[in-house]
């Protein structure tokens, strides 16, 4: 499951059932053998926490969205869908990054926190575009967003738990 990708594809944006069913990026060579070596319960006991985020995004998404896309037919709506999103990244944020500096896997703590720079570098970005609705949809479609989040489920998934099943 991607960030990104479960904000992008409801409007040419989050495909929230697409998340579950796209495969994950392959986990780099640097992140492989972390995950092979990885802490006894680290992955594991991790990855339940991650999932619980990323599903709670996933149920939010397609509101978002919605208010979103309205917000570019109708600008007097932009400052209440914008705002909304900024609410929900910012508890995705918090829920996704709680406990990310106490992980004991190396590979999945270094995915974590790769993930949480690019949510806060598009919150800042989405924050500066002020209500400009068709701005703030173009932030959730950068590079750095669209690939946050596709390496914490391949390397949940090499332990039997996904975040994807959120």
């Amino acid at each position: 499951m991607r960030i990104a990708t479960c904000l992008t594809l409801a409007a040419a944006m989050f495909g929230l059932a697409a998340c579950a069913d796209q495969n994950p990026a392959e986990p780099s060579a640097a992140a492989a053998p972390a995950a092979a070596t990885s802490v006894p319960g680290g992955i594991a006991a991790d990855c339940p926490r991650l999932s619980q985020a990323l599903g709670e995004l996933e149920a939010q998404a397609p509101v978002l969205l919605a208010q979103l896309a309205a917000a570019k037919k109708d600008p007097g709506k932009a400052a209440a869908a914008v705002a909304a999103l900024i609410r929900e990244l910012k508890a995705f944020r918090d829920a996704y990054g709680a406990g990310a500096e106490a992980i004991a896997d190396p590979g999945l703590k270094a995915a974590v926190q790769s993930d949480l720079a690019a949510i806060d570098s598009t919150l800042a970005d989405i924050v500066q575009a002020g209500d400009d609705a068709a701005r703030v949809e173009l932030e959730l479609q950068t590079a750095e967003f669209r690939h946050a989040g596709n390496l914490v489920p391949a390397l949940c998934a090499m332990v039997g738990a996904s975040p994807s099943a959120g």
